[in-house]
Order: C-alpha cells, then structure tokens, then sequence
C-alpha cells in the first residue's frame, strides 16, 4: 500500500494570561498560562501496489488543543 499525504493551510489561535514579578531592579519572575487551538486539513490518498486503479482518496481534518504552563526568570537591562 503507497500513501499520500497532502497537507493544506491549517489555522492555529491562542490566548495566555500571565504575570510578571519582579523582586529587584534587575530580577524577576514570569508565569504564564496559554490556551491554543490548531485546525488542520489534509488528503490521504492510499494506492494498493497489486492495483493502482483501486486509489482511494480521502479528507482528514483535525483539532488539537493545548494548554500550557510557563515559568521563567526574567533579566531587565535598565541604566
């Protein structure tokens, strides 16, 4: 069986909140919380090796959520 894959132009948005600290003039911390959804397309074509004219094609589309948690040291460069 040969496959193939053809992607299209997918569309990816997000939202994140998040905070930052700081504790000197220098230092600080940043936590964020982020929410991001990605919509993805594509056509699978499968072609059996023994009967190329048995191809069969299909759409596939897909949905992938994600929900991410940052925690950082931040450095500011002020005079």
């Amino acid at each position: 069986m040969k496959e193939d894959w053809n992607g299209r132009p997918g569309l990816s948005t997000g939202v994140a909140l998040g905070l930052e600290m700081y504790w000197s003039r220098r230092w600080g911390t940043l936590v964020e919380l982020a929410y991001q959804v990605r919509f993805l397309r594509a056509t699978l074509i499968s072609t059996p090796v023994d009967e190329p004219q048995a191809q069969v094609g299909q759409q596939i589309t897909t949905t992938h959520h994600q929900i991410l948690f940052s925690v950082g040291l931040l450095l500011g460069f002020y005079r």
